[in-house]
């Protein structure tokens, strides 16, 4: 007492160790109509529970050791988290999954089966009885496959985790089951199936379009951040990290055409430049960046595999006609005006050419053309050259006329057999060609 009236204090630390309570079981089977119910091996005065975000926190006057998780879908998941003591916080979360007391076997998934995941998002699969007894000592297929590795963190419990380019972009991801099962659906309703399915979206179109131009398919090129040459890198920045950075033209001279395109109407390049790839690489021409070519084309970036300029059927064409009396074609490659204002034919009326830009899709180096005329008669036309395709019927061609320089065709461009051999080699699958109105 002299001692508290002379200021003298003394501080005493206690640590006091508060019992824990662990669940009995995370696997729940509940018969038709009753709710799930958790189960704990100490009573607890406190939890909470629900899904990530959206979380139900429950206290008890009266620790107990049995909870109801409330009225819930036949089949579900969900995170649980409990304190023995209503003055410390709630635990760790722990997943708790419940199924139907009978019928077939049940599956609920992380995430949800039909949802949308990323090409590196690991994928749980939880079974209503042990695994072994559904699947055996195999793991499942995965379709298409993916790198990457299955563990089996519980009897109940398979996982995998992706590695390298994960799951290949723009695919939808397949797990195929033995048998139709039972799958938990996002809303709580279960399905019969015999596969789990997850959605992997596309890589975004802006890195899409900075790969091209790295790799040399467009007349621009990207300067920006710079993106590691390693799988995980280049998947995350074509899906979360798109890196920053500006595009400039590859040569001073562009076409004003070109620029107008780039501008504008980009897409109709960025697809030349995918068919130009993909028919280099030996994959379907098709214009479309899908599950193969997304990865074949980070593969590239990150080998530096980068399209030669040197030749005609390298580097980068653009071709434009115009309509304008009299009719010519022009061919602009790497930077230098390789055909100027040659004669040329376009369609006459009733059977036009298709105006605007579009890519070449199929050559030939010799022909036979056949088709309608616009009276309703039929043509057939053998020993064409030099023939390169841009849009359904229209192609760039060698036909002999007494005279160019005006509508004749019935839809393509026509030019002397000289300067459509001298054009045809610099027309590879891709090239843009624009049609412009007179």
């Amino acid at each position: 007492m002299i001692g508290a009236l002379a200021g003298s204090t003394k501080t005493l630390k206690t640590t006091v160790t508060a019992p824990t309570a662990g669940l009995e079981g995370r696997w729940l089977s509940v018969k038709e109509g009753k709710q799930p119910y958790v189960h704990f091996n100490h009573p607890i005065s406190q939890i909470s529970y629900g899904q990530p975000g959206n979380l139900t926190h429950r206290r008890f006057d009266k620790p107990r050791s049995s909870v109801t998780l409330g009225k819930q879908p036949a089949a579900g998941q969900m995170i649980v988290a409990a304190a023995v003591t209503p003055w410390e916080h709630v635990g760790k979360f722990k997943s708790v999954t419940w199924f139907p007391g009978t019928g077939p076997p049940t599956i609920a998934a992380t995430p949800t089966a039909g949802s949308t995941i990323s090409a590196s998002t690991p994928i749980e699969i939880t079974f209503s009885k042990p695994v072994k007894k559904i699947l055996g000592p195999e793991y499942p297929k995965l379709s298409p496959e993916v790198d990457g590795k299955w563990s089996r963190p519980s009897p109940h419990t398979l996982k995998f985790v992706p590695a390298g380019f994960g799951v290949p972009l723009a695919a939808d991801l397949k797990v195929e089951l033995p048998e139709e099962m039972e799958i938990v659906q996002a809303d709580g309703s279960t399905k019969n199936a015999s596969e789990v399915t997850w959605e992997v979206p596309a890589g975004s179109e802006a890195r899409l379009t900075q790969m091209l131009a790295e790799l040399g398919y467009l007349p621009w090129k990207f300067t920006g951040e710079i993106v590691k040459k390693t799988p995980e890198a280049q998947v995350a920045a074509a899906t979360t990290e798109t890196p920053n950075g500006h595009f400039t033209p590859r040569w001073s001279d562009t076409p004003s055409g070109l620029k107008e395109l780039w501008q504008g109407e980009k897409s109709v390049l960025i697809e030349g430049a995918l068919m130009s790839y993909q028919e280099r690489n030996g994959l379907e021409v098709d214009g479309v960046a899908g599950p193969e070519v997304w990865e074949a084309i980070m593969k590239s970036v990150i080998a530096g595999d980068v399209k030669p300029e040197k030749g005609a059927a390298n580097g980068y064409t653009y071709v434009w006609v115009n309509e304008s009396s009299p009719e010519t074609v022009n061919v602009w490659h790497n930077g230098k005006m390789i055909v100027s204002d040659a004669p040329a034919n376009t369609g006459i009326p009733g059977a036009e050419t298709e105006l605007g830009t579009h890519n070449v899709y199929v050559r030939y180096e010799e022909t036979t053309m056949s088709g309608e005329n616009p009276d309703g008669s039929h043509y057939n036309d053998p020993g064409i050259m030099w023939v390169s395709y841009f849009y359904e019927g229209d192609a760039l061609h060698a036909f002999d006329r007494a005279s160019y320089g005006s509508p004749q065709s019935l839809g393509c461009v026509e030019m002397p057999l000289e300067e459509a051999g001298l054009i045809w080699p610099y027309t590879p699958i891709g090239t843009p060609v624009t049609v412009n109105p007179a």
